[in-house]
This record gives structure tokens, sequence and C-alpha cells, in this order.
């Protein structure tokens, strides 16, 4: 797994790329990181780019691990974020995520969506 992080200070937003497989344990460190190491307003909006993220151990359970990690992270309540995926299975399985992410009772207020297209998911964080 690898992922990286990068402010774009002019579209004012975080961008976190992802490449090989993803962990629970490792989406808690990148909300660490997010949140805890001072280069981040721990609020900023994120573009999580997905493309090169393995979805293949991606199912229900992963999901709701990843929300029950990001509950973890009140400080993240106003980010909005998107995800940027290749491929329709890629685009299924994070339309599961956002789909569990709002009947949440807790996180059900968070702006979350997915897209195929890097520009749209821009737009959309730039659309505030």
């Amino acid at each position: 797994m690898s992922t990286e992080f990068h402010l774009d200070p002019e579209k004012g937003f975080l961008v976190v790329t992802v490449a090989g497989s993803f962990s629970l344990a490792e989406f808690s460190t990148s909300l660490d990181e997010i949140t805890k190491s001072g280069r981040f307003p721990p609020d900023v909006d994120a573009l999580w780019d997905l493309r090169e993220m393995d979805f293949q151990s991606v199912d229900v359970r992963f999901w709701r691990g990843i929300i029950d990690t990001l509950k973890q992270y009140p400080e993240r309540s106003g980010a909005r974020a998107t995800h940027v995926v290749q491929s329709d299975f890629a685009f299924g399985m994070s339309r599961m995520y956002e789909i569990l992410l709002g009947l949440d009772p807790i996180l059900a207020s968070r702006q979350m969506t997915v897209f195929t297209s890097y520009a749209e998911a821009e737009a959309w964080l730039a659309g505030k």
C-alpha cells in the first residue's frame, strides 16, 4: 500500500492518493496524518484518489470498519470528501460506502460522494 497526501492551496482541498491494498489500520493512520500531523487543517475537504487502489478485498465489513474508524475523528465532521475510482466494480463498492454512511445516525450528515471522473470530483469539491 502506498498513500500520498498533497494539499492543493489553490483549490483548497487535500488530495489523498491510495495505491495497492488499503487496510482499516492504514485508513486510521491516514486520518491521524490529516488530523494530528499539523500539516493540514483537520477539517480540510479531501479528494481520495482511489483509482490505483486494489478493491478485491473491499466488502461491506470493510466499509463498516471505515465508518467505525471515522467516528473516532470528530474533527473531520465538517469535512467533505469525494472518492475517485476507475472501474465499475470500484464505483459500486464506493457507492455502498456512500449509502452506509448516509444510514449511520452519527455520520449521516457528512457530505461524501464518488466519481469516476477526477475533473467531476474536483468540481464537486469546488462547488462548496
